[in-house]
């Protein structure tokens, strides 16, 4: 199951006809999926909260995801329940459908262990994948990426963290004052004093 979604996400990835909010939307669909019972009936609010986009991009997504044979829409909600999906993994490139073939004829012939191991290294994979995206879908996260956020080692972030730790301002202002000079010998005045109180993260 673990395989299947991997590869289905590796092709959502790769598909220039899904727009950005379908590529967010069928990431957090693909986790939320139960993997027994293949139930999946987020509510747009909560696909809205899962990838911090609006209830109409939610829905653009979503839409896109139909159109391109992604995903199924099984049930239409209504008020208090849900609409039902179903992900369609059939929805496979010509490059998956070939490469399907020898990994087949593969996994035929080698042992109950490697075969575990793949599982697990796929799953291992899988998730990392995941959480990279849904990491880089997080506004904040990419505010500070994108250099609009204050680094956790900022001046003022340290300066916050040393005037918590000691509660003394004196320190706090020697410590901001030699942090902001162009002094080089200031500066490593400062390192110092935040790596003596753990300051730094």
């Amino acid at each position: 199951m673990l395989l299947k979604r991997w590869k289905l996400l590796l092709e959502v990835m790769a598909d220039t006809k899904l727009n950005a909010s379908a590529l967010r939307v069928m990431t957090f669909l693909l986790n939320r999926e139960n993997s027994k019972t293949k139930a999946l009936f987020p509510s747009h609010a909560r696909l809205a909260d899962d990838t911090k986009l609006s209830d109409r991009s939610v829905r653009r997504g979503l839409d896109n995801l139909i159109e391109q044979n992604y995903i199924v829409k099984l049930k239409k909600g209504c008020p208090g329940r849900a609409t039902s999906y179903e992900i369609n993994y059939q929805q496979r490139t010509v490059l998956s459908k070939i490469e399907d073939r020898p990994v087949q004829n593969m996994v035929s012939n080698v042992s109950d262990q490697s075969t575990n191991e793949s599982i697990y290294k796929s799953r291992n994979l899988l998730e990392a994948t995941v959480n990279k995206m849904s990491k880089n879908f997080n506004p904040n996260y990419r505010a500070a990426k994108e250099g609009k956020q204050e680094r956790l080692n900022s001046t003022a972030n340290i300066a916050s963290r040393l005037y918590y730790k000691t509660n003394n301002p004196i320190l706090v202002e020697e410590y901001t004052k030699k942090a902001t000079s162009t002094d080089f010998q200031d500066k490593a005045d400062a390192e110092r004093i935040a790596k003596f109180y753990q300051c730094l993260k």
